[in-house]
């Protein structure tokens, strides 16, 4: 089960206030083999940029989308490697609707029915205008994702 520190919970939540009403991302980190997470690396969300672009294929913005950037994501996975650490989970934060797995984050994470990377966890927090309520964690079990209750993640109200 993944164990995410409140310092750490902290930065998340701290991050996702800053991108409200848009959605945040980003990834934490474990070492090799552990679920126990050390750091938290918030990333830009990148959909907007890209719904500007090309509407027509992102027609989602940052309010119900995010979009990590790809690059960014491949660079520090290789370099977390050459010191025996990981990408353990990405997390982003849902707006005004609850911390739930949706059929976007599914087919995000699962685009052809199995996951691109099936043992990194994903987290999602409740974020609201008065601040962060909670966050759930999914992980794919073989044949879907399934939640798991963080009930060690403090709310962080304004």
């Amino acid at each position: 089960m993944i164990s995410i520190p409140n310092t750490i919970a902290e930065t998340m939540a701290n991050h996702a206030r800053t991108w409200y009403p848009g959605e945040c991302c980003g990834v934490l980190i474990s070492v090799a083999g552990s679920e126990d997470v050390i750091d938290a690396v918030c990333m830009d969300n990148l959909q907007d940029k890209y719904h500007e672009l090309d509407p027509e294929d992102f027609p989602r913005t940052s309010r119900d989308a995010f979009k990590i950037n790809e690059r960014a994501y491949a660079r520090l996975s290789e370099d977390l490697a050459e010191e025996k650490k990981r990408i353990l989970a990405i997390f982003h934060s849902h707006i005004d609707c609850g911390a739930y797995f949706s059929e976007e984050d599914i087919l995000m994470a699962a685009p052809f029915g199995t996951p691109n990377e099936p043992d990194i966890w994903h987290v999602v927090m409740d974020g609201q205008n008065n601040g962060v309520h909670g966050a759930k964690a999914y992980k794919w079990d073989g044949t879907s994702f399934i939640e798991h209750i963080l009930t060690d993640f403090p709310e962080f109200l304004s």
